[in-house]
């Protein structure tokens, strides 16, 4: 089965597997988007997904490692979507992106820097199930029941303590960031 993808960007790059057992390919970016607290990388790809399918876009593990993510994972690109594969990213950090040389073709988001030509996401080919939502009188009966969150061991009450100066130091970055951009918008 062929994939097909559309190059509106001449830089645009065919997603690529490093190994032949990789399950998703990476996609690369060709010049980036800045918003407040989020990145959109422009792929410059338009897909054919066929009918009966998605393509789910994931995170990379070793940007998600370093605390960079696809914040909405995994996106969604459903067989009708004809437009631009694009890639929302984020930072655990709480910084904002930023654009050090002001060029489009650059960003930093937390502790790395990307470029046009990076890998910024996986995506893969998904079957998905024609299914039609209908109401009904009563949910199916079984063990958990209505358990649910922490009800298999995990609770918010198993986690350590947080520590109060890296949550004041994060609160600090944020209130950082909101002057700085209520600095710009008076400009």
């Amino acid at each position: 089965m062929n994939l097909e993808f559309i190059k509106i960007d001449d830089r645009a790059v065919l997603p690529s597997k490093k190994y032949a057992t990789d399950a998703c390919f990476d996609i690369n970016a060709v010049w980036f988007e800045k918003k407040d607290f989020t990145v959109i990388a422009h792929t410059g790809l338009r897909c054919n997904i066929p009918a009966g399918y998605e393509l789910q876009v994931r995170s990379r593990s070793g940007m998600a490692a370093n605390g960079v993510f696809v914040v909405n994972a995994p996106g969604c690109c459903d067989a009708g979507y004809t437009g631009e594969l694009m890639v929302i990213l984020g930072s655990i950090t709480g910084q904002a992106p930023y654009m050090p040389t002001g060029s489009k073709y650059e960003i930093k988001c937390a502790n790395m820097d990307f470029k046009s030509g990076d890998r910024i996401a996986q995506i893969c080919l998904v079957p998905v199930l024609s299914v039609t939502p209908v109401f009904v009188d009563d949910v199916v009966k079984s063990d958990r029941g209505d358990n649910g969150i922490g009800s298999t061991g995990f609770s918010a009450d198993s986690l350590p303590p947080s520590n109060p100066d890296t949550i004041i130091d994060s609160l600090n970055a944020i209130d950082a960031i909101l002057e700085e951009a209520e600095v710009e918008d008076n400009e």
